[in-house]
């Protein structure tokens, strides 16, 4: 059969990850996750449920990585202010990087490979 071609948008966009408090060392686990998905679909953005469970009707974390959020946009900048208001419906013992798509780590990261390019090997 014939090989589609993939098709991508030209937007920009930034996925956060949250995880449980005291991960990856020690992290809680069993504890209850409460989302918000409409407020997130609304303010644009878009839940990923990662390692977690269902019990009863309810959301609770493991020991590993619980939901990502992606946001997109015309820049990284409008990206990465998506991604981050979505996490502020996501309510529990979670914790995530605030730095993650902000324009400091991006240009230390550029920085970093540029460094790297110019060793020689």
């Amino acid at each position: 059969g014939k090989i589609k071609e993939a098709r991508f948008k030209k937007v920009a966009t930034v996925v956060k990850y949250l995880v449980p408090e005291g991960y990856p060392e020690n992290p809680v686990k069993n504890e209850k996750i409460l989302v918000e998905e409409e407020k997130i679909k609304n303010c644009g953005g878009k839940i990923f449920y990662a390692s977690v469970y269902l019990k009863d009707g309810s959301i609770y974390t493991t020991k590993s990585r619980a939901i990502a959020v992606m946001g997109s946009g015309d820049s990284i900048d409008v990206a990465e202010r998506v991604a981050e208001q979505s996490t502020h419906y996501i309510k529990g013992r979670l914790e995530h990087r605030r730095d993650i798509g902000k324009r400091e780590l991006i240009e230390k990261r550029i920085r970093h490979m540029e460094e790297l390019k110019s060793r020689k090997i």
